[in-house]
């Protein structure tokens, strides 16, 4: 074997050793990057500075001015429905750090990013708050979907703020729900959380009524376990009562004779 056979031969064996763990560490930072942003999300505020608010002060999210400049752009173009795309990133990173195999990727980033469309589109038919400030539900592809879908819904009649409305609201952000948890693969243990919580909360009135029932089982075992013992215990003889206290010691007798 020659020194560059030698030398591929090494490289490609340490570059094996070396990409499960570099497929781990990115699973890693993809869910730490994953928090960060979460918790810029959470804290966002209209009112803070940021690249399209001129404000004074500052920032009030909990990472600074920059996390306040990265939550108002990702709701200014998603809306809320960012956190539907948080379900198959997170996925990744936990598939990536356990070395779980992911067949169909190129459908389940299709499947993620039309869940995310789709909840923007859904959220944007929600009539936008009197705050000019606050980003839409839906954000600005919410409202270009919306608008695109706003003469069907004129043609067939159905008005905002309605229960015909609602339902397909509903059901469109079940929609999504269901395709996030596709393009992550969770969609059977999601499947199967939900049944356990079902069967769960099915028994929690039983399980209520059997923890309220417990002291008073408590009290009849223990009464039951002590009345057979009572009644088997054998009852004192009164002459032997009178005997025993009619007993006196030698020692005390001859004592009391001393002292007459």
């Amino acid at each position: 074997m020659g020194l560059a056979e030698r030398a591929r031969s090494q490289i490609s064996a340490l570059t094996a050793a070396a990409t499960p763990r570099l497929r781990q560490g990115s699973g890693v930072l993809a869910l730490a990057g994953l928090a960060v942003a979460g918790m810029a999300l959470l804290s966002h505020d209209s009112a803070d500075p940021s690249f399209n608010v001129a404000a004074d002060g500052q920032a009030k999210n909990w990472l600074g001015f920059w996390g306040a400049a990265f939550a108002d752009f990702t709701y200014q173009m998603l809306g809320h429905a960012v956190w539907f795309g948080f379900i198959p990133l997170a996925a990744a990173g936990y598939r990536a750090i356990t070395r779980e195999p992911l067949n169909m990727a190129y459908l389940r980033r299709f499947l993620a990013i039309l869940s995310v469309l789709l909840a923007a589109a859904v959220l944007a038919l929600i009539p936008a708050g009197r705050d000019a400030g606050a980003p839409f539900p839906g954000g600005a592809l919410g409202q270009l979907q919306a608008r695109a879908i706003q003469p069907l819904l004129d043609m067939a009649g159905i008005q905002p703020a309605t229960p015909v409305a609602f339902f397909i609201m509903l059901t469109g952000l079940a929609l999504a729900l269901v395709l996030a948890l596709l393009a992550g693969g969770w969609l059977r243990r999601a499947g199967q959380v939900l049944w356990h919580a079902t069967r769960a909360a099915a028994r929690l009135p039983q399980i209520l009524r059997g923890l309220a029932s417990r002291p008073a089982d408590r009290r009849a075992r223990l009464l039951g376990g002590l009345m057979p013992r009572l009644r088997a215990a054998p009852a004192e003889n009164p002459v032997d009562a009178n005997e025993e206290l009619a007993y006196e010691p030698a020692h005390v007798a001859d004592a009391e004779a001393n002292d007459t």
